[in-house]
């Protein structure tokens, strides 16, 4: 190399003395003129922003070989700071270790490893916040083991912070099965850091579902921790058949919206009177649906029956379960005497016999000669004919009976039934 244009590294360029007199075949440091005038310059420090780690490593690196040392508190004397565990190049790190939760700031100066060069006046900030805390799930619909849920619903989940998909799409994030995949959009909001899953289409009836998350992570990257995958079940369909003239018909599950508007739906058209007869208070109340101001009955529910007087063919449809979080299960007083029921249907169960559906109402509901009650009597709603029910006959969704109940010396209570056939 010509030693009168050898200034490589050079800050000043050529035409500087400092830079172009010097001795040719002699090896010169690229950063000599530079380390004359300043200190070394510091970037890429690291880490910033949020780490989940109690021992992250603080690096940085400089555009020159040097010494850098680091303190946590600003301005501190260089020969007073602790020096990088690795250091001396262009590249310094060191390990740090047991910090808390929290902001951390770091203040770095570094010094050439050429004689005679001047130390950062300056600090270098390297500052960053240690999350070592999981995101939790605050709230859930619906939630862990609900029942009578309804089957419309959409799934939603709100975190205890901002979190993230590590998947990219949040479709990938939350999945609903029912023992296959149902098919859904997923979404989240910032703003309330919900995350809502939407299905195409409603829910099946009476289906157990299972809500899995996976690859939640917070901003700092510390995964979801809690309850992760739970299960619910979808309130049961019920579709209940009714002909021009008198019905006697049942609710079978405490409807989604007992309001009685609400429960005959588009049927109301169709519907001149509801009537329902409570034999503890030996009334009869009734809905009108044309005459409200004349109506007396204004909810339907589990248990009861009721007889609609129809002007046209028409369908009673909706949604319900006999055991929802946060209600008291169905349950009525019955007295001595004929009462009108209903058949209370129990999720996962459709048809089932007379003495399992009224074991509320029997000593011993294997036993047909310790029930309480002597007669049980139907309606045919499409030959408009009375029926008669025997122990060992059928209770079917939709059903109504007029029951007559031994004794008037006592109260009785009739709830939900079994839900499966266990007598031998």
């Amino acid at each position: 190399m010509d030693a009168e244009y050898n200034w490589w590294g050079c800050a000043d360029g050529p035409g500087n003395t400092d830079c172009d007199s010097v001795s040719g075949n002699v090896d010169y440091d690229p950063w000599l003129k530079a380390s004359k005038d300043a200190a070394p310059v510091r970037e890429n420090g690291e880490p910033t922003g949020l780490v989940n780690t109690a021992s992250p490593t603080l690096s940085l690196n400089t555009d020159r070989p040097a010494t850098c040392k680091y303190s946590e508190s600003a301005g501190a004397d260089y020969d007073s700071m602790t020096e990088f565990a690795t250091t001396g190049g262009t590249s310094h790190s060191v390990e740090l270790s047991n910090l808390a939760e929290g902001e951390h700031t770091y203040y770095v100066k570094c010094k050439s490893n050429i004689d005679g060069e001047p130390v950062n006046s300056d600090d270098y900030v390297i500052s960053f916040t240690v999350d070592l805390t999981s995101p939790q799930i605050t709230d859930r619909s619906p939630g862990i083991n609900a029942v009578g849920v309804d089957a419309t619903t959409n799934i939603t989940v709100t975190f205890s912070e901002d979190v993230i998909c590590s998947e990219e799409d949040w479709s990938n994030c939350i999945t609903l099965s029912d023992g296959g995949p149902v098919s859904g959009s997923a979404s989240y909001a910032d703003a309330t850091d919900t995350l809502t899953f939407d299905p195409v289409d409603p829910l099946a009836s009476n289906t157990v579902y299972t809500v899995t998350l996976s690859g939640i992570t917070d901003l700092a990257g510390n995964s979801l921790s809690g309850t992760t995958s739970w299960t619910f079940t979808t309130a049961t369909y019920y579709s209940i058949a009714i002909t021009t003239g008198w019905n006697l018909i049942s609710v079978p599950t405490v409807p989604v919206d007992t309001s009685i508007d609400a429960v005959l739906g588009d049927a109301k058209d169709k519907i001149d009177a509801v009537w329902t007869y409570d034999a503890v208070d030996d009334k009869w109340y009734v809905y009108h649906p044309n005459n409200p101001e004349t109506s007396n009955l204004d909810t339907m529910t589990a248990g009861y029956g009721y007889w609609i007087s129809a002007t046209g063919d028409a369908n009673i449809e909706g949604y319900g379960s006999l055991f929802t979080e946060g209600q008291t299960p169905p349950q009525r007083q019955l007295v001595g005497g004929w009462n009108l029921i209903g058949y209370y249907q129990k999720d996962g169960v459709d048809s089932i016999r007379v003495n399992y559906a009224l074991s509320t109402l029997a000593d011993d509901y294997c036993d047909p000669t310790k029930k309480w009650w002597t007669s049980l009597v139907g309606y045919d709603n499409t030959g408009k004919s009375f029926t008669t029910k025997s122990w060992s006959d059928n209770m079917n969704p939709g059903e109504a009976f007029w029951i007559f109940m031994k004794s008037s010396a006592i109260t009785y209570m009739y709830g939900p039934g079994e839900s499966s056939e266990s007598c031998k």
